[in-house]
């Protein structure tokens, strides 16, 4: 339900402007639509096998992810909550391996979906919702800075058990804009993932509910 909701409202973010609902109105919401790319850095290592040699009992078979990230987001701006904001944003995370390390070790191998598919490549597809801290509120569209905390939920496309193919987790996000660009810092975790990203983006004009 709560996925339904915020697709419906990521959808008419962008739809609206179409429609020829881009100029500021009297309405007590303002959407600001936007996208981005991020970069997405090599993360925690995951343990997922072992390897057994005549020389050491064990090793552990571990790989970092890295990636590339493709977001379409929308902000909602009402002077009854500032200087906080709501936002909503969904898109597609490509995982790939950064590398693979055998490191000998005792540790016990955690069960995440890092693990069940490692060392292939494979996709999520994030869909996140949360709020933001944004100054200075009232000039949003010339300048902002902005630091949030997000609720993501993972769809994750391969090879996995119907009960792995969604991941609940978190991000925290923090960067600035300038008119329609914008900058920033994601940390993403969700199962045994967890990355660090940076992204650029493009802000749209902001339109009136």
């Amino acid at each position: 339900m709560i996925a339904r909701i915020a697709w419906t409202f990521l959808i008419a973010a962008f739809v609206a402007p179409l429609a020829g609902a881009q100029e500021k109105g009297e309405g007590g919401w303002e959407i600001a639509p936007g996208g981005s790319i991020t970069k997405i850095f090599p993360g925690k290592e995951i343990a997922y096998g072992h390897m057994w040699t005549e020389f050491v009992p064990s090793y552990d078979l571990r790989v970092r992810y890295e990636g590339t990230g493709l977001l379409f987001s929308a902000r909602g701006f009402s002077a009854s909550l500032e200087p906080l904001l709501l936002y909503v944003s969904g898109g597609a995370y490509w995982y790939s391996r950064s590398d693979k390390i055998p490191v000998y070790s005792l540790m016990a191998k955690e069960a995440g979906i890092g693990e069940v598919l490692a060392p292939s490549e494979f996709m999520s597809f994030p869909l996140a919702v949360g709020i933001q801290l944004a100054y200075p509120y009232a000039e949003q569209e010339k300048l902002m800075g902005f630091v949030g905390l997000h609720g993501t939920a993972h769809f994750i496309s391969g090879d996995v058990d119907i009960n792995q193919q969604v991941k609940f987790g978190y991000e925290l996000v923090g960067g600035f804009a300038v008119k329609v660009f914008e900058f920033g810092i994601r940390y993403s975790a969700f199962s045994d993932m967890k990355n660090l990203g940076a992204y650029l983006g493009f802000r749209v004009n902001p339109f009136a509910l």
